[in-house]
């Protein structure tokens, strides 16, 4: 039940983001999905997601979220739980060729730990290369032992 009223609430968030899509470089994404899964490792069930962003001049800014309790919530906590990231970044053309540079934190509702990257980006007459170098900020192990 816990999840049906998160997967509702979710849903309303995105139905008041869509009112405000007036506003030039804002935008609003929801989605189901039926298998969570980030970098090819299953992350749980059906969830429901949502994001707002706002972007300018090849700035961005956003916030993403996933009902992550059929998933790493359980698992942590037994608890339902959600998955949020915030990201920002630039991306455009300096001399011909196309780059971007942006950040983002992922975060979690059942635990302290948070994983972060630095996205670079570059690219040319149709080539490119992306590189995310991640940090993993788990608490230390003393600190989960209750």
């Amino acid at each position: 039940m816990k999840s049906l009223t998160k997967a509702i609430a979710v849903a309303s968030l995105a139905s008041v983001s869509t009112a405000a899509m007036a506003v030039e470089g804002l935008s609003t994404t929801i989605g189901l999905v039926s298998d969570y899964n980030y970098r090819g490792v299953s992350l749980g069930d059906a969830a429901a997601n949502v994001s707002v962003d706002y972007s300018v001049g090849g700035f961005y800014a956003g916030v993403w979220a996933i009902d992550d309790s059929s998933g790493a919530a359980n698992a942590v906590s037994g608890e339902d739980g959600l998955e949020y990231d915030t990201y920002l970044g630039w991306g455009g053309e300096v001399g011909g060729v196309e780059v971007g540079i942006g950040y983002t934190r992922y975060d979690y509702t059942y635990t302290s730990d948070y994983e972060s990257e630095i996205n670079l980006s570059a690219g040319i007459a149709g080539f490119g290369l992306a590189v995310a170098l991640g940090n993993d900020d788990d608490a230390k192990a003393s600190d989960a032992v209750e």
